[in-house]
């Protein structure tokens, strides 16, 4: 154990060394390259230099910080500028004046179409969060945080994951999309070893990497068949070699092959098991890097790489594909009814709701595709709320289960009027953001097949039953004789950072939830 310890130490000081080393010749190199640069430059790539300035100047001053009021400026100012410069993307793409500029990355290897844009506005959101609330994980990390060493690797290991989800959301070459895509795993797992919640951190980290592995071989085969065989690995060229230069049974296995590599990221039911294992060891960052990005990512691949590649073969394969997705569905929500453990209680319902948005991608109709996009922007946000606020409480507390946690509502009334509204939000109320999602994969399941509606009744059904069940445990109920006065001493109600955190998620759920066609109208079904 000590050994581990000394190791980590070691990874981590090296980590702050080597960011140290780095970032300093590249602001400097940078500065002097704007200053002898005034002529020759593309408009695309002197603000492109003036960002990465910008950005590697703020971040230096971020982690060479003395004191905790520094860090915490510091921290809050990164979270939002790199918001607004993700944010501006979106804003570029629904301003029609605007058009012509975004229209010069057209010929460029990248996607910018609606889907990437709101993925992306989706990792701004995360980012916000990350770093609003970064100290508030586990109480043994808090004590930690301010020294430069754990802020250094904490940080930079976070910013690698949305560089690395940010790249696979625009890449257009499914090659580059395979490496970035495996090279979000290094940085969660060092974050989950060295900031883990728990000693059994490393089975997590076990269970993760296997499941992955395996998921790459799938993703891997047909990837090199493309590139060797084929000649390419850019979309827009597979999508018309894979039916002129391919037959039907080579199209149908790489399908399958490509649908059940993205499926252990999604994850589908029966793959999901590393989730639960991971959500539950990992710290509350990378909870919410889990179930905001990581997950996406598998769907984006699924929606991109599988769906727009191979639209035929979904088609063929939809239906079957659907009805495991409608199992997995029910199966995770009657498995969140029993969970004791307020994560995996939250790492069920997300495995619910990402099953349940598969079966409008393979529906084939466009009110499905919309309802499958809308319900992964939906997810990311209210999971990311929910998971914040059960990091609060672990922070705290030092324990995060019902049977020890209950009478909220008289302890801590704002978060729990907080936890009340996302955990209607997280049902499919309407108003809130669920909704608009889930009423229109229910549609596009009407027209598939009538018979399906029927079995999501059951889904919808154990649904109700958890939500209003957590609800009443954790806020109102002295559960198993647990009352609140028990740790009460222990708890202040929500702080200024997580109010203004959990209010940006919420008013976005109701915007989502009152307002859907924002998405919609820019979706390039």
């Amino acid at each position: 154990m000590n050994k581990s310890i000394n190791l980590i130490s070691k990874l981590q000081e090296t980590m702050v060394n080597s960011i140290s080393i780095l970032v300093r010749p590249i602001i400097l190199i940078s500065t002097i390259f704007l200053i002898f640069s005034t002529m020759g430059i593309s408009l695309t790539v002197k603000p492109l230099v003036n960002l990465v300035l910008v950005m590697l100047t703020l971040y230096y001053i971020y982690i060479t910080s003395k004191t905790k009021i520094q860090a915490k400026q510091m921290s809050m100012l990164i979270s939002f500028v790199i918001f607004s410069i993700l944010g501006s993307l979106l804003f570029l793409l629904n301003i029609e004046n605007f058009m012509p500029i975004t229209k010069q990355f057209i010929n460029l290897p990248f996607f910018f179409d609606g889907i990437t844009m709101w993925l992306i506005w989706l990792s701004a959101i995360v980012v916000l969060v990350l770093f609003l609330g970064i100290a508030q994980d586990s109480s043994n990390f808090i004590n930690k945080f301010y020294n430069n060493k754990i802020r250094v690797s904490y940080s930079s290991i976070l910013l690698f994951i949305i560089l690395f989800a940010t790249i696979c959301f625009t890449i257009k070459n499914i090659f580059i999309f395979f490496i970035f895509f495996e090279m979000i795993l290094l940085p969660l797992v060092f974050h989950i070893i060295t900031q883990g919640s728990r000693v059994n951190s490393t089975q997590a980290v076990k269970y993760l990497v296997i499941f992955t592995l395996v998921g790459s071989i799938f993703l891997w085969v047909p990837i090199i068949y493309m590139v060797e065989i084929l000649g390419t690995a850019d979309f827009d060229s597979l999508r018309w070699l894979l039916v002129e230069s391919t037959n039907s049974g080579t199209r149908k296995f790489l399908f399958i092959s490509l649908f059940l590599g993205f499926s252990f990221k999604v994850p589908l039911v029966p793959l999901h098991q590393w989730l639960i294992i991971a959500h539950v060891e990992a710290p509350t960052t990378g909870s919410i890097v889990l179930a905001a990005l990581l997950l996406k990512v598998g769907g984006y691949g699924l929606y991109r790489f599988v769906y727009n590649l191979m639209p035929l073969e979904s088609f063929v394969f939809g239906n079957e594909i659907i009805t495991v997705a409608l199992f997995g569905y029910t199966y995770a929500t009657m498995l969140a009814i029993k969970q004791i453990d307020i994560k995996r209680f939250i790492a069920y319902t997300s495995i619910s709701h990402m099953n349940f948005s598969l079966i409008g991608l393979f529906s084939g109709y466009e009110v499905g595709m919309a309802g499958f996009i809308h319900t992964m922007l939906s997810h990311g946000i209210i999971a990311t709320a929910m998971f914040y606020m059960v990091g609060y409480l672990y922070a705290n507390l030092g324990y995060r289960d019902t049977l020890r946690i209950s009478g909220l509502a008289e302890t801590l009334p704002v978060f729990s009027i907080f936890w009340f509204l996302f955990s209607i939000a997280n049902m499919g109320m309407p108003l809130f953001s669920a909704f608009p999602g889930e009423l229109f994969v229910m549609i596009s399941l009407a027209q598939v097949n009538p018979l399906f509606v029927l079995f999501t009744i059951f889904g919808f059904f154990f649904t109700g039953v958890y939500t209003f069940l957590q609800i009443n445990k954790l806020l109102f109920s002295n559960y198993r004789g647990y009352s609140s006065s028990i740790f009460s001493g222990k708890l202040t109600d929500i702080s200024a950072e997580g109010f203004s955190v959990l209010s940006i998620l919420l008013t976005w759920t109701l915007i989502l939830g009152i307002c859907p066609d924002i998405v919609f109208k820019n979706l390039e079904i």
